[in-house]
């Protein structure tokens, strides 16, 4: 029996001459592949919605005889046409669809991730195009402390993690998960010295104010820091690497 599921395409790729593979992420089925048969043909009904970060309304055919279910039928719901005319914008969603892709489990129900990245999509879309240096990277950090904290690995920010003093916190270490006073730092690869304005940053972003995140000017040494602690964290705690980190520009 058909059933219709609302979902954002992420990806796609070709399937034989005019056959394509869709990588979809829904909330009741998280992220999964879906085919849809002659949607690279000219005539076919399917070309002009099946488009990648289109928010949709999609119809599938059960998996009888492949391992993948069938798209029959798809209406685009929202289609954020202003990233698709904004290249910088476009890399933006690019960055974080590669985070959804990476930090979701295939095939396991996630409203909280989808109803997050179907709000980016929304603020992307809305982005004033002459603010896209000032929110670029604001956006991403804010998107990734949402991503740490929903997957229960909210980095320690307000006490040491080895003594629990509130007191000169001066290092990061992602390894460990957070802060580390200057009594309890002992010499670690991974340690990273941070200031006291980046930490008060970090701190806003475990926050659900959007406005924060929208008025922030970030000075290219709080970016620079801001940058590695997050990503070191994330590849670290992850187990994965962001191929797309080649399109943070500013």
């Amino acid at each position: 029996m058909d059933y219709s599921i609302a979902a954002i395409i992420l990806s796609s790729e070709p399937s034989g001459e005019s056959d394509e593979i869709f990588t979809v992420f829904s909330p009741e089925l998280g992220i999964f592949e879906a085919k849809a048969k002659s949607s690279k043909k000219i005539t076919s009904k399917l070309k002009m919605s099946l488009q990648e970060f289109s928010f949709v309304n999609m119809t599938l055919a059960p998996r009888w005889k492949t391992l993948i279910p069938t798209i029959i039928g798809c209406e685009i719901l929202e289609n954020f046409t202003k990233i698709k005319k904004n290249c910088w914008k476009m890399f933006l969603a690019i960055t974080i669809g590669e985070i959804i892709l990476k930090s979701s489990a295939r095939h396991y129900e996630n409203n909280f991730l989808f109803n997050l990245f179907l709000k980016a999509l929304k603020k992307i879309n809305q982005l004033p195009e002459k603010k896209l240096n000032i929110y670029y990277n604001n956006f991403i950090y804010f998107f990734l402390m949402k991503i740490f904290i929903n997957a229960g690995l909210s980095p320690e920010t307000k006490e040491c993690l080895s003594c629990g003093k509130k007191e000169q916190l001066h290092y990061f270490n992602p390894l460990r998960g957070g802060v580390v006073c200057v009594k309890c730092y002992k010499p670690e690869n991974q340690t990273i010295l941070i200031r006291q304005d980046v930490l008060k940053i970090l701190n806003e972003l475990k926050k659900e104010k959007w406005t924060f995140v929208s008025k922030l000017r970030l000075t290219k040494f709080q970016n620079f820091i801001l940058r590695k602690i997050l990503l070191d964290f994330y590849q670290i705690h992850f187990h994965q690497r962001l191929s797309s980190l080649c399109f943070i520009p500013f």
